[in-house]
C-alpha cells in the first residue's frame, strides 16, 4: 500500500513537474534574454535529437508498464535510473527538444525574413532613386548650361559696356569711316582683341583669334608706352615688304589681314605700373590723324587709364567664367557659346 501511495507520489510529482517547465517556458518566452538563448541553439542539432528521443520513446511506451517500473523504486539511484529509462520521459525531453529546435528554427526564419524584407524594401528604395538619376542629371546638365549661358551674357554684356565706351572716344576726336579704334588685352603668352569699334560697320567687325606677343604694333606700344607708325606705303607690294621687315609679319599673316592700314597709334594700358594692354588706333588712309588728333587721343585715354585697366581686368574674369571645360557632354555647348561669341573652334 505503502508503495502504491509512492507511485502515485511520483506520477503526481512527474506532471507537476512538466506543468512547472511548460509554465516557465511560457513565462520565458516573454523574456528578450529567453529569446536570444533559443535563437542561440543549434536548431538542427535539437531537432534532430528530439526526434530520436521522441522516436525511441514511442517505441518503447506500448510495452512498457509505468506502474511495474515505478514500483521499483527504491532509492535515489533506482529513481534516477526510473527517470533515464522511461520512455515517458523520453517522450517529454524528445518533445521539448523538438520544441527548443523548431522555435529557434522560426526566430532565426524570422529574423532573416525580416532582413530580406528590409533589404528589398532598401533595393526598391535603391532602384527608385536610381531611376532619378536621368532626370538629375539633365537637371544638372540643364543647369550648368543656364550657369554657362549666364556667364556668357555677363561677358557680353561687358564686352557692350567697352564698346559703348569705344563709341564715346571716337566721337570726342571725331574718327571719320575710314578708321578704327580696338582694345587689345595681354593672356598669358598672348594678346586678346577685347572689343572694336568704328562708323563703318566693315571695319568694326573682328573674330576672336589670338595674336602673338612679339608681332606687330599691338607688341611695340605694349613694350614701350607708345608707338606710332605713319610711314607704312600705300603701294601694297611696298606694304608687303615693310610689314614683314619692321614687324615680322609672314605673307600668310598680311594676306589674312582685312584692313590694310597706313597709319596706327598705339597706346598701352597700364594696371599699377604693369602693361596689361594695348588701345590701338588705325586708319586706311595715310598720315590721317594730325597732332591735335593724337594729342586728344592721348589725353583721353590717360584720363580714362582706370577705366581701361578695370576693362581689361573685368574681361579676364568675365572670360574665364564663361569658358567651358571641354568634356564629352558640354562640347557642343562649348561650340555653340563659341560661335555666338562670333569665334572660331
Amino acid at each position: 500500500m505503502a508503495l502504491l501511495d509512492f507511485t502515485q507520489f511520483i506520477k503526481q510529482q512527474m506532471c507537476l513537474a512538466c506543468t512547472f517547465i511548460i509554465q516557465l517556458l511560457v513565462w520565458f518566452l516573454m523574456k528578450e534574454n529567453f529569446l536570444n538563448f533559443i535563437k542561440q541553439r543549434n536548431a538542427n542539432f535539437y531537432t534532430a535529437t528530439g526526434g530520436f528521443l521522441l522516436s525511441l520513446g514511442c517505441a518503447y511506451v506500448g510495452n512498457y508498464n509505468f506502474t511495474t517500473e515505478s514500483e521499483k523504486i527504491t532509492s535515489a539511484d533506482t529513481l534516477i535510473a526510473f527517470i533515464l529509462t522511461s520512455p515517458h520521459f523520453g517522450i517529454i525531453l524528445g518533445g521539448l527538444f523538438m520544441a527548443l529546435g523548431a522555435s529557434s528554427n522560426h526566430l532565426l526564419q524570422g529574423e532573416l525574413n525580416t532582413e530580406n524584407e528590409r533589404l528589398k524594401s532598401r533595393n526598391l528604395k535603391f532602384e527608385q532613386e536610381l531611376s532619378e538619376v536621368p532626370l538629375l542629371k539633365q537637371r544638372i546638365s540643364k543647369s550648368q548650361e543656364d550657369g554657362l549661358q549666364l556667364k556668357v551674357e555677363n561677358y557680353k554684356l561687358h564686352e557692350k559696356q567697352v564698346e559703348t565706351w569705344l563709341k564715346g572716344i571716337c566721337k570726342h576726336i571725331e574718327l571719320d569711316y575710314e578708321s578704327r579704334v580696338s582694345i587689345y588685352y595681354k593672356d598669358g603668352s598672348v594678346f586678346k582683341l577685347l572689343a572694336r569699334n568704328s562708323s563703318n560697320p566693315l571695319l568694326k567687325q573682328f573674330s576672336r583669334k589670338d595674336y602673338p606677343l612679339d608681332l606687330g604694333i599691338v607688341s611695340k606700344a605694349w613694350q614701350y608706352g607708345k608707338y606710332e607708325d605713319k610711314e607704312i606705303p600705300e603701294d601694297e607690294d611696298a606694304y608687303l615688304e615693310y610689314m614683314q621687315k619692321k614687324y615680322q609679319y609672314s605673307e600668310e599673316i598680311l594676306y589674312s589681314i582685312r584692313m590694310k592700314s597706313r597709319t596706327m597709334l598705339g597706346l598701352s594700358i597700364v594696371d599699377a605700373d604693369d602693361s596689361i594692354g594695348v588701345i590701338l588706333f588705325e586708319s586706311k588712309i595715310k598720315n590721317a590723324f594730325d597732332r591735335d588728333t593724337i594729342d586728344a587721343m592721348e589725353r583721353y585715354c590717360k584720363d580714362f587709364q582706370s577705366y581701361l585697366a578695370g576693362f581689361v581686368r573685368d574681361c579676364k574674369v568675365y572670360e574665364k567664367r564663361a569658358r567651358p571645360e571641354r568634356t564629352i557632354e558640354n562640347a557642343q555647348t562649348h561650340k555653340n557659346i563659341l560661335e555666338e561669341l562670333g569665334g572660331k573652334i
